[in-house]
Parts: C-alpha cells; sequence; structure tokens
C-alpha cells in the first residue's frame, strides 16, 4: 500500500478519445505535479487520460520524517499505477 498519503490529479480524455494507455507524468527533483497544468490539458484535448503526481516529500504530498531514495520513489510510481491507473480506472497499462 502507499505509504502515506500521496498528491495526485487526473483528467479523462476528451471528446474524441482514443484507444490509448492512459499517461503518467512525474515531475523532477524539486518539482511538483503543479508544473504539468499545461501539458495535463494539451494531452487530455488530444484524447489521453492524464495523471500527475507529486511524489512523496514534494509538492501537495505529505513530508514524513523517511529516508528517501530512488528505489522508493519508483515502489511509489509502480504502485501508483497499478493501485490508480489499471485497479481504479481499470487501464490495462500506463505511459
Amino acid at each position: 500500500k502507499l505509504q502515506t498519503c500521496v498528491y495526485w490529479f487526473s483528467q479523462k480524455a476528451g471528446t474524441g478519445a482514443v484507444l490509448a494507455p492512459p499517461v503518467l507524468l512525474v515531475h523532477g527533483f524539486g518539482g511538483s505535479a503543479a508544473q504539468w497544468r499545461t501539458t495535463v490539458a494539451d494531452l487530455s484535448a488530444a484524447g489521453r487520460t492524464v495523471y500527475a503526481i507529486d511524489l512523496l516529500g514534494f509538492g501537495s504530498s505529505e513530508k514524513p520524517e523517511v529516508e528517501y531514495s530512488i528505489e522508493m520513489w519508483a515502489r511509489q510510481v509502480l504502485e501508483f499505477i497499478q493501485r490508480v491507473v489499471i485497479e481504479q480506472d481499470g487501464a490495462s497499462s500506463a505511459v
């Protein structure tokens, strides 16, 4: 399960959606999901369902006192895809 609360938002595909996997946007070090706002709108208008996530310790996600690592964030992304993108929204994969 996700270790703590992670902030994310999504925007469903616009009209005329194509049968394409949803897109998960992940910010770089020091970034946040908010930096993707224009990209989210553009991808959604092009027919993609889009997710943008704040990794643990960034943006609006919790900032617990844990040891942060690339491995932890990679597990977080994989779990997010499994639990939210695939299980909640019914996608078979994400890009």
